[in-house]
């Protein structure tokens, strides 16, 4: 039911809400799969929340693609500007540059974001079966510049097991789903203040807690599946 419900709602051009809990505050996300976004979803994104629209990809693709996070940049930054290093630990770790295809002339649109989306999934698919992805990471420096309308994250390695940031939760989703890892979201705000939003509008809503616990013990199934090889 769980995978169902899911699945319905981003068939049907619906996001599902992904809610975390902190310290009894809720944080919620709206989520697309990947490869399902077309510009009608990135218009469901953008009436739903100023916030912006980051596409996630596996710890792997950061480490073939040499992609710095804004961290790291800031950071390295700091022996000539030496504000840097404290504006660095106010950001998020899974945080790198946003991008937006070449060819785009105005990087604010939907169909921008939605074609920026579409290429960043075919550069997965492409690079995954490529037997020399030397060629592919050249592509893709060619295919994007920066900055732009889509904002990269990328998962930490162990996923959950690493922290429990929104990315690997997205990750780990789609291992529980057999979907590519890739996964495109936005932070639920409130137009005009861009406030955190209380409550997810009537989206389906799924608790990050129960995906944490569902992705544990499908790991634990595959572990022991692959102990009995």
């Amino acid at each position: 039911m769980f995978q169902e419900n899911i699945t319905r709602e981003w068939r049907n051009n619906r996001p599902v809400a992904i809610e975390i809990t902190k310290k009894e505050a809720s944080t919620y996300y709206a989520v697309f799969s990947a490869e399902l976004v077309t510009e009608p979803q990135i218009r469901v994104l953008r009436e739903l929340t100023p916030g912006s629209i980051k596409f996630v990809f596996p710890d792997h693709i950061k480490k073939a693609l040499r992609l710095p996070s804004l961290n790291a940049f800031l950071v390295n930054s700091r022996s000539t500007f030496e504000i840097m290093g404290n504006i660095a630990r106010e950001v998020e770790p899974s945080r790198s540059i946003s991008i937006s295809v070449r060819s785009a002339e105005d990087h604010n649109t939907s169909a921008t974001q939605a074609e920026t989306i579409f290429e960043l999934v075919r550069f997965y698919n492409e690079f995954e079966m490529a037997v020399d992805q030397k060629e592919h990471i050249v592509a893709f420096r060619k295919r994007f510049t920066t900055p732009g309308s889509v904002e990269l994250r990328f998962s930490s390695r162990n996923l959950l097991k690493t922290s429990l940031a929104v990315e690997n939760y997205l990750i780990a989703l789609t291992e529980l789903h057999g979907i590519p890892p890739m996964m495109v979201y936005a932070e639920l705000r409130e137009f005009g203040t861009g406030k955190l939003k209380t409550d997810p509008g009537g989206m389906v809503t799924e608790n990050a807690t129960k995906i944490k616990n569902l992705w544990r013990a499908f790991k634990k199934v595959k572990a022991s599946e692959l102990a009995q090889e």
